[in-house]
């Protein structure tokens, strides 16, 4: 149901690489990214129809044939023109090239795809006819505080090009969304060329000091798409936190799993998890914090964190971070899987790395880390006696990262739901009994060698620094951190 009055079309600006969000968008363009099984462009789409706006123009420019083919398969298909644009004409040379479409009703509304939002754009539209300025802009309090507003919702200045700094006056980020009149074409180039549409807006402010108005509604949701981490981050708040007011997400709790995916009784799923159509999960299989796209599949027993799961690959919500570190250099992290281990207990980050069906397990530390020496001087020292302890590969102690030996998923408490009869139970524990006197008895003849690393007493103050550890340790969003290795 149509919320206005006012005729408004709108332009939805989806024609970018999305560049911050590869390699997701080495294989979709960021305007169809789902967010909770919904692509950006019907969620932003969706909320422009529901306040009222009556006819689209979408532009494109990467990958158009997936827009192009979303659109036509969509509700808006009879509503929407698509503009393609072979070479990309920027948020101003866009609207240049859907003018007559825009032009038609004196305002029109521009509405960047990447915004996920639950502001109130029939209040947005209702607001922009009230005070009766040619242009306003949606405000928040956001990374980027380039726009001077003054508490009368005056903005005065963009990007400090006008040199405006009134007295009250504070500065804000420009939501991606605003209404403009059709006059600001006056300002803009005749023709569709590469230009922001900020610099007809400050033309039009030199030369009407009051066009430009603020719009401010305290308590919204905003988030800019524009980064792996950012992308996660929506879907924790829908999920988790039931921070994004829109009715369609309203119903959602932790997990998000489309009626035709096959998820497996035997699979566990925690934390927050997203799940398209025919998607599968086969028995066994852990997953956590994960964003499954159409198609997506889990084999069984294979344990992913913090990923966005495609039919194609895998792609961990740090791999940006995990480039640039040095132990890391000359892999080829098109051909490796990156998954985050759950286990938690210290400061240290874990992640398995799988390539050539060899995985290893990356450990990342800091400067804080006073054991990272111990760790690698005990492990190796271990590791010549054949103690079942992980082999280190390679480390860089000056940025805390080890390089070692992948040993599974499995845990005593995995392998106990597997047990059938008290004589499989009782033959685990005698190998479980044995390996620990083994490990106790040898280590500690071991460490009275002249060449054995000196250890730390145990005593009541490590007990208490080491509880502490334990009690304080919290989910973390840069990783998801282990339990400290015995190896110390």
């Amino acid at each position: 149901m149509k919320t206005t009055q006012h005729k408004l079309n709108a332009m939805v600006l989806a024609a970018g690489l999305g560049t911050r969000l590869r390699p997701l968008t080495d294989i979709i363009p960021k305007p169809l990214t789902p967010v909770c099984n919904r692509p950006m462009l019907e969620i932003v789409m969706s909320n422009l129809l529901d306040a009222g706006v009556d006819g689209f123009a979408v532009n494109t420019h990467y990958l158009p044939e997936m827009v192009n083919d979303f659109i036509n398969r969509s509700r808006f298909k009879e509503v929407t023109e698509i503009f393609y644009e072979p070479e990309i004409l920027g948020t101003g040379g866009g609207p240049v090239n859907a003018r007559k479409m825009l032009a038609k009703n004196e305002f029109f509304i521009i509405h960047n795809s990447d915004i996920l939002t639950d502001m109130n754009l029939a209040a947005l539209i209702a607001h922009h006819f009230e005070t009766g300025r040619k242009i306003t802009m949606a405000l928040v309090e956001g990374p980027e505080n380039r726009v001077r507003v003054t508490p009368d919702g005056g903005i005065h200045d963009i990007l400090s090009s006008l040199g405006r700094n009134p007295e009250g006056s504070r500065l804000m980020t420009y939501s991606g969304v605003m209404i403009l009149s059709r006059d600001i074409f006056k300002y803009l180039p005749e023709t569709a060329v590469n230009c922001s549409i900020i610099r007809g807006i400050l033309e039009m402010m030199k030369a009407e000091p009051d066009a430009v108005g603020a719009y401010i509604e305290k308590g919204i949701y905003w988030n800019d798409l524009g980064t792996l981490e950012q992308y996660f981050a929506a879907h924790k708040d829908v999920l988790e936190f039931n921070r994004v007011k829109l009715p369609y997400f309203q119903s959602l709790h932790r997990q998000c799993i489309d009626k035709e995916a096959e998820v497996s009784a035997s699979a566990e799923l925690s934390g927050f998890i997203a799940a398209g159509r025919k998607v599968r999960i086969h028995d066994h299989a852990m997953v956590m914090n994960c964003i499954l796209f159409d198609g997506a599949e889990v084999p069984a027993g294979d344990f992913r964190c913090n990923e966005i799961i495609t039919p194609q690959t895998g792609i961990h919500r740090n791999i940006h971070e995990l480039k640039r570190l040095q132990i890391l250099t000359g892999e080829d992290f098109n051909r490796i899987r990156l998954t985050s281990l759950r286990e938690q207990g210290s400061l240290r980050g874990f992640y398995r790395i799988i390539s050539h069906h060899k995985p290893r397990v990356l450990m990342l530390s800091d400067g804080m880390d006073q054991d990272f020496d111990r760790f690698i001087y005990i492990g190796k020292f271990l590791g010549r006696f054949n103690f079942p302890t992980p082999d280190i590969y390679a480390f860089e102690p000056e940025e805390f990262s080890v390089l070692m030996e992948d040993l599974g998923n499995e845990t005593v408490f995995r392998r106990l739901q597997y047990l059938k009869t008290p004589e499989e139970i009782d033959e685990l524990y005698e190998k479980i009994i044995d390996t620990l006197l083994d490990f106790q008895l040898r280590g500690t003849a071991l460490f009275k060698r002249g060449d054995a690393p000196i250890l730390r007493t145990f005593d009541r103050s490590y007990l208490r620094w080491e509880t502490g550890i334990s009690a304080s340790s919290t989910w973390k969003d840069a990783a998801i951190f282990p339990r400290r290795n015995a190896m110390r």
